[in-house]
């Protein structure tokens, strides 16, 4: 999955300043204060320049999952260095890691936004970049970043046998989803390497 570390990369690295709204901002800061000692942490990570990784981190981020009845919410807070948050990402999700919401807060793109998932697989896109509401039909299994991984586990033993198992991977940023696929890739002999390839051929080549 190390191919996902440069659309972090990406993500927390955009430049220009866009301003959060007061509400979308108060929401960010409160997440990172409930994130700071939470007994329900689940990992701490860092992002790295490409080839720098003897550098001081540039981000770090931290996960938290909770268990809410049949539902589960996972929160995934990037910081600064100094430990002003930057991006929420907020999931919650069935324990078989069906996804029914996932929200996103970006405090450097401005970006506010949430999808919302039926339970039919119909998809219910809102941000503050579209003054419309979108909607995209049931397809292939939808996942963001806090749920993609419990996704690739479930799927292991397909994957490991060398099975394509395509999903949906969800964009706030253009209020929509884009298809992929999970497949084994060639790597060290006693490692399971995962690729996420992209099946749209202009999203390939972008």
């Amino acid at each position: 999955m190390r191919g996902l570390l440069p659309m972090v990369v990406a993500l927390v690295g955009c430049h220009g300043a866009h301003r959060l709204p007061d509400d979308a901002r108060l929401e960010l800061q409160e997440a990172a204060a409930r994130s700071r000692g939470s007994a329900n942490a689940v990992y701490q990570g860092h992002v790295h320049a490409r080839d720098r990784r003897d550098a001081p981190a540039l981000y770090r981020y931290e996960r938290a999952v909770v268990d809410e009845g049949p539902l589960r919410r996972a929160t995934h807070i990037t910081f600064t260095p100094s430990s002003e948050p930057v991006v929420l990402h907020e999931a919650v999700y069935d324990t078989d890691d069906t996804l029914r919401r996932f929200r996103s807060i970006h405090a450097q793109t401005g970006l506010v936004g949430d999808v919302r998932i039926d339970a039919d697989g119909r998809a219910t896109f809102r941000t503050n970049r579209h003054r419309r509401v979108r909607v995209e039909p049931p397809g292939a299994p939808l996942h963001a970043g806090p749920t993609l991984f419990g996704f690739v586990l479930r799927q292991w033993d397909a994957l490991a046998a060398g099975a394509a198992v395509p999903l949906r991977f969800v964009s706030l940023e253009h209020a929509r989803s884009y298809p992929f696929e999970l497949r084994r890739v060639d790597g060290p002999a006693d490692t399971i390497v995962v690729r996420m390839v992209p099946t749209n051929p202009f999203v390939a080549l972008a």
